[in-house]
């Protein structure tokens, strides 16, 4: 993989967590929270990652390379914020050390 720039991450997003808390009653309250807005860059899927991702019973719609510094768990969701309104699940997180930077591997969220 080539070297990227932080000026080629160029696309904003926002990511998604799920935060629960108890109420003063004591039920579980599960609510989400919208770090920061952050930029990435899209990457093309390959062949094979979509082959391999069909092969493990789970599909690869989306990689998003972002910085180190972006706090991304797996438990997250990413929003697209560039006006195409996609939303995406969080399947895995990959670093590149030589890129300061992580890939994050997803799939389109389903509304369930």
């Amino acid at each position: 993989m080539a070297k990227v720039s932080r000026g080629r991450l160029s696309t904003p997003i926002g990511v998604v967590r799920k935060i629960t808390t108890r109420t003063t009653t004591g039920a579980v309250k599960s609510t989400n929270s919208v770090m920061p807005q952050t930029w990435c860059e899209l990457l093309p899927i390959s062949t094979r990652d979509f082959v391999e991702g069909h092969a493990a019973g789970s599909s690869v719609d989306a990689k998003i390379l972002v910085d180190t510094a972006t706090d991304i768990k797996a438990s997250d969701e990413i929003q697209v914020l560039d006006g195409s309104g996609f939303v995406y699940e969080v399947l895995g997180i990959m670093p590149v050390p030589k890129d300061n930077k992580k890939i994050v591997v997803c799939r389109t969220k389903t509304n369930s």
